[in-house]
């Protein structure tokens, strides 16, 4: 996460060695590496690239009311998200299927 702000010039060699794939659509002249974040071209694992380093760095009991809090964080983060199902129920009114 340090090249969070770096241009995908400085950030792709980085991306590269962690098993990153940049998209090559996304590269462009300005782009940054939150960019592909941002507009989901690339993905962060939670597990593997955010808690298991927080997880090496807070380690034992003396910071687990810190790794705590980021699991309580995160909890509420999952349950903000809003998930809309593009789905089409036969025998509703709520949707009409289209002819082609």
């Amino acid at each position: 996460m340090r090249w969070i702000d770096a241009p995908l010039e400085v950030a792709t060699g980085q991306l590269a060695e962690a098993g990153v794939t940049v998209p090559p659509t996304a590269p462009a002249p300005g782009r940054r590496l939150f960019d592909l974040l941002q507009d989901r071209s690339i993905r962060v694992s939670w597990k593997a690239e955010v808690r298991a380093p927080l997880e090496r760095l807070f380690g034992g009991n003396a910071f687990a009311p810190v790794m705590a809090a980021v699991d309580r964080l995160h909890a509420e983060v999952l349950k903000g998200r809003v998930v809309i199902a593009l789905h089409m129920h036969a025998g509703t009114a709520t949707c009409t299927p289209t002819s082609r």
